[in-house]
């Protein structure tokens, strides 16, 4: 296995999970909070899913793994268009969260019933999945959702009158951006393109900007949190080493 698509699974989970853990400890009870870590939350847990899929002694593992990708992907979506919403303060209306949010117990029900994923098969890369039509419909979905969100975003950009804050929502469009390219490339190296599925890098790219915009422009207003946690950022990076460690372990033993 190419150290290429091993270690980009890895920082992509470090980095989400870090920003995660620096935005729920400066203010665990504000819903905007909340949903921003949900987003961070699962971009990471996509990193480790992928990580998992890559190093699966066999087929059947690899099968189990990558049908979390399609809900994953859909409450992503959702909790970054919802919290599109709340942080540009643009009023939601209260059926759009049900609905969303209903999208992605949908999928969960799919793909726990294996309707996501037809197969999985090799090639020069290692594994690759061979998905059913709904693989690609959940996708649909989740541009979608993610375009929403950008559009509440560039309008808040475009109206607002602090350089901090349009600065923040820049850095936002381009992350946003950056992860969907990855991810239309990662699907593209499903097909007979036979690209090298690198798409993850998108997703690092977008925390290197959320990073940004955190320290820099203010983003969540968490950067004297910062400061004062950096103890906890290390803490958490030694907590997510073992929950790799597990994994591999995992599928090693079941080789």
């Amino acid at each position: 296995m190419h150290l290429y698509l091993i270690i980009p699974p890895i920082i992509s989970f470090v980095l989400s999970f870090s920003l995660a853990v620096l935005v729920l400890l400066r203010d665990p009870q504000k819903t905007t909070y909340r949903l921003f870590a949900i987003f961070l939350v699962t971009s990471g847990l996509w990193g480790l899913i992928i990580l998992a899929f890559r190093i699966s002694p066999d087929v059947e593992h690899a099968k189990f793994w990558i049908r979390g990708i399609a809900p994953l992907s859909v409450l992503s979506s959702a909790a970054f268009m919802h919290f599109s919403f709340l942080y540009t303060r643009v009023k939601v209306k209260g059926w759009i969260p049900v609905v969303i949010y209903t999208l992605f117990l949908l999928t969960l029900g799919l793909a726990l019933a294996g309707m996501t994923v037809k197969d999985v098969t090799r090639d020069i890369y290692g594994f690759l999945p061979v998905y059913t039509v709904l693989q690609p419909a959940s996708s649909v979905v989740c541009y979608i959702l993610i375009v929403i969100g950008l559009v509440n975003f560039i309008r808040a950009y475009k109206k607002s009158d602090s350089f901090n804050e349009r600065n923040s929502y820049l850095y936002i469009v381009i992350g946003i951006l950056s992860s969907m390219v990855g991810g239309l490339w990662d699907y593209l190296s499903t097909t007979e393109l036979k690209i090298p599925p690198v798409g993850l890098i998108g997703s690092i790219l977008f925390g290197a900007l959320a990073t940004v915009a955190i320290m820099r422009y203010h983003l969540l207003d968490i950067r004297i949190m910062v400061r004062k946690s950096v103890a906890y950022l290390l803490t958490s990076t030694v907590v997510a080493i073992p929950y790799v460690g597990v994994i591999i372990l995992f599928n090693i033993y079941f080789q």
